[in-house]
């Protein structure tokens, strides 16, 4: 059982940053499950990122619900089985907004492994709540583009999309 936070993680010189990093995970002979969570921020001229992300791994082969303590710091570790007996490792984020040379985007998301069609290996990214804009400001832009939901697989022949949602001019 391990339990931290105030964790910060700055990847290729401070391109990528997780700052005020908190988690617990757990390792028993079945497997490993945890969660990191914390704050992401983009060191790139020209653009930014921010938002709240969670990354989660799960290969017990069954679901954990368990409080961890060590000190005065407690975690919860609550995680569902995964569909397989591999487990999962995902990264889930909430409003997370990019600015690109003037594009905004925000959005929840969920990104995970995933097995294709014909038994291969495969990304699955679902989006809620997308939002993004060009030109004009962030709360009023020239274009606005609005997703409900949107589910993308990548494969290694290619990408399979749906997608629902509404563009404002």
């Amino acid at each position: 059982r391990i339990v931290f936070s105030g964790v910060k993680l700055d990847l290729a010189d401070g391109l990528l940053t997780l700052g005020d990093g908190s988690g617990a995970f757990l390792i028993t002979g079945n497997g490993i499950a945890g969660i990191l969570s914390g704050t992401v921020s983009l060191g790139v001229s020209g653009a930014s990122v921010s938002g709240a992300l969670q990354v989660e791994i799960n290969t017990t082969g069954s679901a954990v619900n368990e409080t961890i303590s060590l000190g005065n710091t407690t975690s919860d570790l609550v995680l569902e089985a995964g569909e397989n007996l591999e487990g999962y490792f995902r990264v889930t984020g909430e409003e997370v907004s990019l600015d690109l040379a003037g594009l905004g985007m925000q959005a929840d998301f969920i990104i995970s492994s995933a097995t294709a069609p014909d038994g291969g290996a495969a990304l699955e990214v679902q989006a809620s709540n997308l939002s993004f804009g060009l030109g004009g400001s962030a709360d009023s832009p020239i274009v606005g583009v609005n997703v409900a939901q949107a589910a993308f697989l990548f494969l290694s022949t290619g990408v399979a999309a749906t997608v629902a949602g509404s563009t404002t001019v």
